[in-house]
């Protein structure tokens, strides 16, 4: 390979602004130290429209066993942008989890990284199929760029992270991704999205927290432009259902003031009736960014931490209705005369178990419903003579 040499290396990752042969000789030769690839395009070190070259570094690249994590910065260089050679080597590459992009423009046009998405997006891409993390840094996705990225999204059924850090455009395209994912890469656990500043935006967001098939855990918003307590009001309503979201990162100029605290609070535990606290969100345990721990009002922790304490999301909701109910109204089931007693003693014995970790008295509770039906229906019960000894 021609040209002048420069190439460093950052722990396992080496960075590439000239085709180096050492490194291309790495690449090709599967070396197991060598577990990430940097690309970068540069005014000083771009080689040219050389297609042996882009050519070359497609197949090493498509034939590497070791290789992690590939990341271009600055665009597509010119010895591959357009050069369909080197996209059919990559693709073959099933070693591959994570594809990051930095400082790339992402249209639907030839010669950038809106092209290698769709070439990403065909049925025999390998690629596609082993990615479990696509990230997206200080990017621009212009006219088409969205709809290349959910070409791509619709072949990577493996994908578990995706993200959006300070990329222009995801705003106006949001709804499209949004049904994407939802349709097509539903087994996204981590999403990451910045700059959403529309009404358009914020309600498919909404929709994508509503939809009982989602499998978001971790959601990361940052940069949320118009931030005020009606949005977040949104945001945290969107949750009362969810039973996935485990953790929410607000990142950027969302801080305490502009946080719909007790709305998060009856979406965690609504206290209106049992029901309602029984059917409230026992999932959600984390908030991170600008909601740190210090300023998370001591109610809403207590909830978090009820949340994070069980994997059985049923424990939880026992335990909250435990805590936030100390008495239960026995009136619906008079109905039913004495059949159900039995029932409501034998409930309050099967969970005093979960009332280690909560202030509940159990006993107190039981015997009070007893009585609630001895006073209903005094007619059922017999006293016993004074005098007489019981049987």
């Amino acid at each position: 390979l021609h040209g002048s040499t420069t190439m460093e290396i950052f722990g396992n990752t080496a960075s590439m602004e000239i085709f180096s042969l050492n490194l291309m000789h790495r690449i090709e030769q599967s070396d197991p130290s060598l577990t990430g690839l940097r690309i970068r395009r540069g005014d000083m070190y771009d080689p040219g429209d050389d297609t042996a070259i882009g050519a070359r570094l497609g197949a090493a690249i498509g034939n590497n066993t070791c290789l992690q994590q590939l990341e271009f910065q600055y665009g597509l260089a010119t010895a591959i942008a357009n050069n369909s050679l080197f996209f059919e080597g990559i693709k073959r590459n099933s070693s591959i989890l994570t594809l990051e992009l930095i400082h790339c423009q992402v249209v639907g046009e030839e010669g950038n990284s809106g092209a290698f998405f769709n070439s990403l997006g065909e049925n025999n891409s390998n690629l596609a199929s082993s990615l479990t993390g696509i990230v997206l840094r200080d990017c621009s996705i212009g006219n088409g760029g969205i709809r290349s990225i959910t070409t791509m999204l619709r072949r990577c059924t493996n994908l578990e992270r995706l993200a959006f850090i300070r990329t222009d455009g995801v705003d106006q395209h949001l709804q499209e991704l949004v049904s994407s994912i939802r349709e097509d890469a539903n087994q996204i656990e981590t999403l990451a999205l910045d700059g959403i500043a529309g009404n358009v935006g914020r309600e498919a967001l909404v929709s994508l927290l509503q939809d009982r098939n989602s499998n978001i855990h971790t959601l990361r918003l940052g940069m949320m432009n118009n931030v005020d307590k009606d949005n977040t009001t949104l945001l945290v309503n969107a949750l009362a259902k969810n039973n996935k979201l485990n953790r929410l990162f607000l990142v950027g100029n969302i801080g305490i003031d502009d946080f719909d605290w007790e709305a998060l609070s009856r979406t965690l535990c609504n206290t209106s009736s049992i029901n309602a606290t029984y059917y409230s969100n026992h999932t959600l345990n984390s908030l991170g960014g600008a909601l740190s721990a210090r300023s998370i009002p001591s109610d809403i922790y207590t909830l978090l931490d009820m949340n994070r304490s069980c994997n059985d999301k049923k424990q939880t909701a026992i335990q909250k209705v435990l805590h936030f109910h100390p008495h239960f109204d026995m009136k619906p089931f008079f109905e039913w005369d004495l059949k159900v007693l039995p029932h409501v003693v034998d409930w309050f014995g099967r969970n005093r178990a979960y009332t280690e970790n909560i202030e509940a008295d159990i006993d107190a509770r039981k015997v009070d419903a007893i009585y609630q039906f001895i006073h209903a229906m005094p007619e059922l019960f017999e006293p016993t003579p004074a005098g007489s000894k019981m049987k």
